[in-house]
């Protein structure tokens, strides 16, 4: 059986302000030019809060991701992108741990070491948003707890393994909406999902399906892409990837991005 690319667009613990859920949208397929939804259930699907949190909580293993879509539990290979933070920025890890930090904020808010990792400071032209300062802390510590409850294992910069079947990394959906070269790839091969295209406002419950097939994609790209299809982190940069987390996103994603895709 091929590997399934899932992608979670995590919604918050609890709060009821605003109208978004967590999403999954599952993809299948042995090329990126064949991609296609998994045949086998529901391939996507928003789920409430509460009813999710609940599941989240209960769950025994990371397959239930897969049940809530209706997929069968299976021995087939997993890699799962997360539209949330899956590590700390290192200064702020330094205050928590009673330490003063080496970095110090400076008078550039994005590039503050405290509340932004490495990996979104280089993302500062994308909006990216920070779990130390903004609300996705929530989405976060939920998305970290996943990781926790299910003992994943760091194998390399920005990349967990868990029961040695899933292969989890982190990713933001925005960057890859926002690259003309990307969204057009994904509108092609989806253009019933989305038949006015990715880049428009769609409603809170599509932006968030919406949000989580771009993490599929970008799980399918990791996995059946060219080794420079996704931005890795440079040598320079691995040690402080492997404490901080990477956001992986599509090579092609440059700063002079199409800002209908901002929402």
């Amino acid at each position: 059986m091929g590997v399934l690319f899932l992608g979670w667009d995590v919604g918050a613990w609890n709060s009821d302000e605003g109208t978004s859920r967590d999403a999954l949208f599952a993809l299948e397929g042995t090329s990126l030019d064949q991609l296609s939804i998994c045949e086998d259930g529901k391939g996507f699907r928003p789920r409430p809060r509460a009813p999710f949190r609940a599941e989240l909580l209960q769950a025994r293993h990371p397959d239930f991701l897969l049940e809530l879509l209706g997929i069968q539990r299976m021995k087939r290979r997993v890699v799962l992108a997360i539209d949330a933070p899956l590590q700390w920025s290192t200064s702020f890890m330094e205050l928590v741990q009673g330490r003063l930090p080496e970095e110090v904020p400076g008078e550039v808010a994005s590039e503050n070491p405290i509340a932004f990792r490495l990996t979104e400071r280089i993302l500062a032209d994308f909006s990216v948003v920070s779990a130390v300062r903004d609300r996705i802390g929530s989405q976060a510590t939920k998305a970290q707890y996943f990781l926790r409850k299910f003992g994943a294992k760091p194998i390399r910069p920005g990349v967990f393994s868990v029961k040695d079947r899933w292969t989890v990394i982190e990713t933001f959906p925005r960057v890859a909406r926002m690259d003309r070269s990307t969204r057009r790839r994904v509108e092609k091969l989806f253009p019933k999902v989305f038949p006015n295209g990715l880049g428009d406002k769609p409603t809170p419950a599509d932006c968030d399906l919406r949000d989580a097939l771009l993490c599929a994609y970008v799980a399918a790209l990791f996995e059946l892409g060219e080794e420079d299809d996704l931005v890795r982190p440079l040598p320079s940069q691995r040690a402080i990837a492997s404490s901080e987390g990477w956001i992986w996103r599509p090579s092609a994603a440059k700063p002079d991005f199409d800002l209908r895709g901002k929402w």
